[in-house]
């Protein structure tokens, strides 16, 4: 028992003592809550050993984990390391107040890390800081076909059957339609990378969803570039690389005229559903400063409806970042029905081969990527380069 309930105690006696000199009902009504009071007061009694128990063996431990800490440690060393462990005892049992502004408090430090940085450490966030991969327009502008074949061809028709005038009785003329075969092969992206077994294992990352991602970003970035400006031989043909798309000048040696970009729908057979195609650059740094002859902006900005987006000279348009920039020579511009004029073929989605073998002996593991597509011109009447030019 501590002094406390010691003290408790005989201080509960002595008032039942004065009690006996009462009346017995009101003798009988003290005794009643007395008893009710020591109940209260036996299970605080109670909380607080449990409490002190605890403490106890707190200290233990931490008397336990001090001799440790002292054992190979001596003069100002181990004083350093006892005080380090006193103040750390105090801060766990009492707190951050109990060695505020005290002389223990120096000895607990956060950018020291044997003196409590370990005890503080950075916050580790689970995500990969990465920079915009833009990504090319065509894909969603233009006609996707999937196909498990490695090239896919289509009927076409070259020549229209030509009729005549003829009187009556004479004989009519005879004439043919004619037609032709179109094919577009599903060309191929490639590239491996090799992993080491422990950065395979040991990262925070799922490193095979991490080289997919990133892979496919490229992949997307690569053939952007093809579907413009492709040659045809390995890759995709461009939309500014076909022969038969014709061309119309801007009337300017190195910039825009408003009146180029009315001049070039001229040339387009009605019927196609145009649209322009140029980069951010081309938008922001000449076609928005573009006025028609009575003085109008060719640039009108959307309302905030979807069935009316922003046009420039009464078409709608894509922003294409792999379209060239203004300058002399240059086609910066290109106008068409890209949905009806141009073919993307896919032979698959990316397909992501693991091989541990080959690398092995080195540590290392190796992931091969691949994707087929392919990219064609079919209709080049629907499309027409603006080229930079007087």
């Amino acid at each position: 028992m501590s002094n406390f309930e010691q003290q408790h105690m005989e201080a509960l006696i002595a008032i039942r003592d004065e009690t006996k000199k009462l009346s017995p009902e009101q003798e009988a009504k003290i005794n009643l809550l007395l008893d009710v009071q020591e109940a209260k007061n036996q299970a605080k009694f109670k909380e607080i050993n449990e409490k002190n128990k605890k403490v106890e063996e707190i200290e233990a431990r931490c008397n336990s984990l001090e001799a440790d800490l002292k054992r190979g440690l001596s003069g100002e060393e181990k004083q350093a390391k006892t005080q380090e462990f006193k103040s750390f005892e105090q801060l766990l049992l009492k707190g951050p107040l109990a060695i505020k502004g005290t002389e223990e408090q120096k000895y607990l430090q956060e950018r020291n890390n044997e003196q409590g940085g370990y005890l503080a450490p950075a916050e580790y966030v689970n995500e990969i800081i990465k920079k915009i991969t833009e990504v090319s327009p065509v894909r969603s502008a233009a006609r996707i076909i999937t196909t498990s074949a490695k090239e896919i061809k289509f009927p076409k028709r070259t020549g229209l059957v030509s009729g005549g005038w003829v009187g009556e009785a004479q004989t009519s003329t005879q004439s043919n339609s004619t037609y032709g075969e179109e094919t577009i092969k599903a060309e191929k992206m490639m590239v491996y990378t090799d992993i080491s077994f422990e950065l395979f294992r040991d990262s925070a990352f799922d490193m095979k969803r991490e080289i997919t991602s990133d892979i496919s970003e490229d992949f997307s970035r690569l053939e952007g570039q093809a579907f413009i400006s492709g040659n045809g031989v390995n890759k995709p043909e461009g939309l500014l690389t076909n022969s038969s798309v014709g061309e119309t000048v801007s009337g300017a040696a190195s910039t825009l005229t408003g009146d180029s970009l009315y001049t070039i729908q001229g040339f387009i057979p009605t019927g196609y559903n145009l649209a322009w195609m140029f980069n951010r650059k081309t938008l922001h740094g000449n076609i928005r400063t573009l006025k028609d002859t009575y003085g109008q902006y060719l640039f009108v900005p959307s309302l905030g409806s979807a069935d009316m987006p922003n046009t420039v000279a009464g078409l709608p348009y894509f922003l294409a970042n792999d379209m060239p920039d203004v300058g002399a020579g240059t086609y910066p511009i290109i106008l068409g029905d890209f949905r009806r004029c141009y073919y993307i073929v896919d032979n698959q989605s990316i397909e992501f081969v693991e091989d541990p073998y080959t690398q092995a002996l080195n540590g290392k593991r190796r992931f091969i990527v691949y994707k087929r597509t392919g990219g064609q011109v079919v209709l080049a009447e629907g499309l027409r380069k603006l080229k930079v030019s007087s």
